[in-house]
């Protein structure tokens, strides 16, 4: 789950980033060669070589449209526009 921005999922590719953070962060050299071999594997990493994903279906959003909004964690289905104040308020008293 990734609530923080609105989505069921999050999908992101490994790339060589990915394999200095395990480095940076203490992993021993052969289970970051294990990550990096199953990721290549899979088709889960990503370099210049990687082709431009496909997609079935594009999006277009008009950025100047969108609203900010106030929603607490597990009541994302609620957000109220925190450009009415009087929905700000309300909003905020009862978290």
């Amino acid at each position: 789950m990734s609530p923080e921005y609105g989505a069921t999922c999050g999908i992101f590719p490994v790339d060589k980033e990915s394999l200095k953070y395990l480095k940076l962060s203490g992993r021993a050299a052969d289970q970051i060669a294990l990550v990096e071999a199953y990721c290549r594997e899979q088709g889960l990493f990503h370099d210049d070589k990687t082709p431009e994903a496909e997609y079935s279906e594009l999006l277009a959003l008009d950025l100047a449209t969108v609203e900010p909004s106030i929603a607490a964690p597990s009541a994302r289905k609620t957000a109220s526009s925190s450009r009415k104040p009087e929905n700000l308020s309300t909003k905020l008293c009862r978290l």
